[in-house]
């Protein structure tokens, strides 16, 4: 994604369910210089196969001293991560 000088960029992303019912937390590390969110911060699944949505919202907060960072779920036991990428 492009870097977003000074501007706040919202990204939606759907992820599938492949396992047992289960919920997820999120857990952040941003590229330097910018912030982080993710909404909603907790994913919870009922059935493998199920869909959910989630909103990832990158706002400036400095200047920018990192390119690279990730996002990562985690229901305690298993772990999906995310890299996050900011194109000069």
């Amino acid at each position: 994604m492009r870097h977003p000088g000074s501007k706040t960029i919202s990204v939606t992303r759907t992820v599938t369910n492949v396992g047992p019912p289960s919920t997820y937390v999120v857990n952040t590390h941003g590229p330097k210089g910018i912030k982080v969110l993710v909404k909603p911060c907790s994913l919870t699944f009922k059935r493998t196969g199920e869909k959910k949505k989630f909103q990832v919202i990158l706002q400036p907060i400095g200047a920018r001293r990192g390119l690279f960072g990730n996002l990562s779920w985690t229901d305690g036991k298993h772990r999906v991560t995310s890299p996050i990428t900011i194109l000069p």
